[in-house]
């Protein structure tokens, strides 16, 4: 494809991201960057609630499929077993996009899973050499295997690319305490869980 003005880079370079000497590298970064403030603006919760999952705690979120316990950090993945008394043998799942889905697994099926326009969990043996995996936390995967979600609705995705694009996973759970069944409404959200969260 076409080039840049050389100039426009160099002026970008010095004046917005002075660390990037790489052309690619500054247009990839610009284009995140365009993407995350597009996702954040098409849901105005998307914001908040990445502030509360980046400092460690747990969210209550109401998605299409029921409200559910989201976190992104280990303290925040244990808190959530805690609140629902659910056992670590059941994994949290990822809330996932399929470029989610192709960077933990590198499955042959991503192609397929890319077809699908419905809400669907898939369960999927997770890449050990993604750069990602190291960093993970306990209680996201077992057996080698990873439950991602996709197509939860429009704010499950927003959040889901949004944190993807920063450099991180969102994790979670149905907001309910273990076995009780999907939540639609707050009310009917356990009163331990709905004063447990942040």
């Amino acid at each position: 494809g076409r080039r840049p003005p050389s100039l426009l880079l160099f002026f970008a370079h010095k004046t917005i991201y002075p660390e990037f000497l790489d052309e690619a590298l500054f247009l990839s970064k610009v284009f995140k960057s365009i993407l995350y403030f597009l996702l954040v603006m098409s849901f105005k919760e998307t914001q908040q609630i990445l502030d509360v999952l980046q400092q460690g705690s747990v969210a209550l979120v109401p998605f299409d499929v029921g409200y559910a316990l989201l976190g992104s950090t280990q303290d925040a993945v244990d808190k959530i077993f805690a609140l629902k008394q659910r056992s670590k043998e059941k994994p949290c799942v990822t809330l996932g996009t399929v470029d989610i889905f192709r960077e933990l697994t590198r499955s042959e099926y991503s192609r397929l899973v890319s077809d699908f326009t419905y809400p669907v969990g898939l369960v999927e043996h997770i890449d050990h050499h993604s750069p990602f995996y190291a960093s993970m936390p306990s209680g996201v995967h077992a057996d080698k295997r990873i439950a991602i979600f996709l197509n939860m609705g429009g704010l499950a995705n927003s959040l889901a690319l949004a944190a993807f694009i920063s450099g991180s996973f969102i994790y979670g759970s149905s907001a309910n305490i273990s076995g009780a069944g999907n939540r639609y409404n707050l009310a009917d959200v356990e009163e331990s869980i709905r004063k447990g969260v942040d």
